[in-house]
């Protein structure tokens, strides 16, 4: 059927039309039973599409993630809620693989920022004060040995910072005579 003609679809009782004479509703159904019936050719001239028109797919996925972000960011939330033992597992994977590199990179970092990595161990050690004493005291222990080895070769240089630290700290440690 034409669009002139105006008469409803005889399949389907749709009258809406496309200028080619198809069907629209009629047209929908074919096209989807041909994407089921033909799934690789159609990915293929998929990606083939993608290919040709990159900066156009790019310039579309900027926009939809700008135009959703929060949307995005809410089922991202949801899908780390739920996998949390997937992530935990590939992390440890990606690290055990590029062990070097990583450490590397947080060694920099640290370097970098060492204002803020005090204040993330002064932070870790506020929420884990217990579990950190334990784990120094156990630590000590298994390691005596190596204490008094460091001591020994060290002795002069350990007293030096000890004095050092002090004399720097004199105020502060007795501020906090004064309070307690």
């Amino acid at each position: 059927m034409t669009l002139k003609d105006r008469k409803p679809c005889a399949k389907c009782g749709a009258s809406f039309w496309y200028a080619s004479g198809n069907c629209r509703q009629c047209q929908k159904v074919r096209s989807r039973q041909w994407l089921v019936d033909n799934r690789e050719r159609a990915r293929e001239h998929a990606n083939r599409w993608k290919e040709e028109n990159h900066e156009q797919v790019l310039e579309s996925s900027r926009r939809y993630h700008r135009e959703n972000k929060d949307e995005i960011n809410a089922r991202a939330a949801v899908w780390r809620d739920n996998n949390r033992g997937k992530i935990k597992e590939k992390s440890k994977k990606y690290y055990q693989e590029n062990k070097e590199m990583v450490l590397s990179k947080q060694k920099k970092k640290r370097e970098e920022n060492p204002e803020k990595d005090r204040e993330r161990w002064r932070k870790y050690y506020a929420n884990n004060r217990e579990k950190e004493i334990l784990r120094k005291k156990k630590y000590n222990e298994n390691n005596r040995d190596k204490h008094r080895e460091y001591y020994k070769r060290n002795k002069v240089r350990i007293k030096e910072r000890s004095r050092k630290h002090h004399r720097e700290n004199r105020e502060r440690a007795n501020q906090k005579r004064e309070t307690t």
